[in-house]
């Protein structure tokens, strides 16, 4: 017995919206697979690229603007102070922020996943 197929894909199938879906979903493993060896996420290099080009953050900012939780935020942020590519640094007016800035191991770290 054979299944009713579609002779041409459905609307959705068809549609910009999926073929941009698919497109970022291979464009993410495309990058996953090219800093693998690096020893961070997808995540944990935006966050040193991000860190880099715009200077200090907290992680709450870090948090909005990569729309992510503070706990995965943190988890991130975390990770990448471990391999001393962050570190902390008091904020100049509130005592209560910490602000996260990249060591110079961090910025050798966001140059290569940069270039790949």
């Amino acid at each position: 017995m054979v299944l009713n197929e579609p002779e041409r894909p459905s609307e959705w199938l068809g549609g910009i919206p999926y073929r941009l879906w698919r497109a970022n979903q291979a464009l993410h493993r495309r990058v996953v697979e090219a800093i693998d060896d690096l020893g961070l996420t997808v995540t944990q290099l935006g966050i040193l690229v991000h860190l880099d080009e715009l200077g200090h953050m907290s992680a709450s900012d870090l948090a909005r603007l990569f729309r992510l939780t503070p706990q995965s935020t943190t988890t991130a942020l975390n990770r990448l102070e471990a391999e001393e590519w962050v570190r902390r640094v008091p904020h100049p007016i509130h005592r209560r922020v910490i602000w996260y800035e990249v060591t110079p191991e961090g910025l050798k770290v966001a140059d290569e996943g940069r270039k790949r």
